[in-house]
């Protein structure tokens, strides 16, 4: 299957979708508060005014935002996850929370121009191309109201990847594990390192696409924009990068 093809099954998938589809360790209450948890950290130092989470999937984090923020906005691809965060937000009486369905990559006009204090997007960017991560990026950083930041959670890694797979973030007790597979591992890292490290090119699986750290660095300066890259600070998604970005 090619890329393009990979794409529309992504796309396809997720359009359906009313679950975020978390594999069983990371569901639940518990899983969520520590992710926010994350969030919260890394937002620390932004002004609690506006909030923008785009794919917030079936609105969990929402609850929270809503009582750390005077407005939460958030949209999401799915109609199906849409509808499941409206409930959730009717149940719990949130009412500085707004809903729409839509797009990423055309953020602006679904959130007809409105801007906001924080714009945040956790584990979103990797059903999207560096091309697309660029037109949505550029968009957001428009969105921004003054002192505003962009934060964007939850990238995979594409010079990790070969450590994902052989399983160095996911220890299962089935899991075989030995220091020669870990020595070929990180000699695979080196030669793809080194091999891309003048022409990045695109990793996509059942994760989406796998990014490149220097395809954020480029984004950035091509905008104009400040930037931080930082680890996950949860251990298991180690394999995951976060941006920050602002004027």
């Amino acid at each position: 299957m090619n890329e393009e093809n990979k794409k529309k099954v992504i796309q396809t998938f997720w359009e359906k979708q009313d679950h975020p589809n978390h594999s069983k360790q990371h569901e639940g209450e518990i899983w969520f508060r520590r992710f926010y948890d994350e969030i919260e950290f890394l937002l620390k130092d932004c002004k609690k005014g506006s909030i923008l989470d785009m794919g917030f999937g079936s609105g969990d984090f929402l609850k929270y935002m809503s009582a750390d923020y005077e407005r939460v906005v958030g949209f999401d691809f799915s109609p199906a996850m849409c509808e499941k965060a409206k409930q959730l937000a009717e149940q719990l009486q949130l009412s500085n929370v707004t809903i729409y369905n839509g797009n990423v990559v055309n953020v602006d006009e679904v959130v007809k121009g409105e801007k906001f204090d924080c714009i945040v997007s956790f584990g979103v960017f990797q059903y999207i191309t560096a091309a697309e991560a660029k037109i949505s990026i550029e968009k957001a950083s428009k969105l921004l109201k003054e002192n505003g930041c962009i934060y964007i959670l939850g990238i995979p890694d594409a010079n990790m990847k070969v450590m994902h797979d052989i399983g160095v973030f996911h220890f299962a007790k089935n899991t075989k594990f030995s220091f020669r597979g870990m020595m070929k591992a990180i000699l695979r890292l080196k030669y793809h390192e080194v091999k891309n490290s003048k022409q990045l090119k695109p990793k996509i699986d059942s994760f989406g696409y796998w990014h490149w750290r220097a395809e954020y660095r480029e984004i950035a300066d091509s905008l104009g924009l400040k930037y931080q890259i930082v680890n996950s600070i949860y251990e298991p998604y180690g394999y995951r990068f976060n941006i920050k970005l602002w004027n």
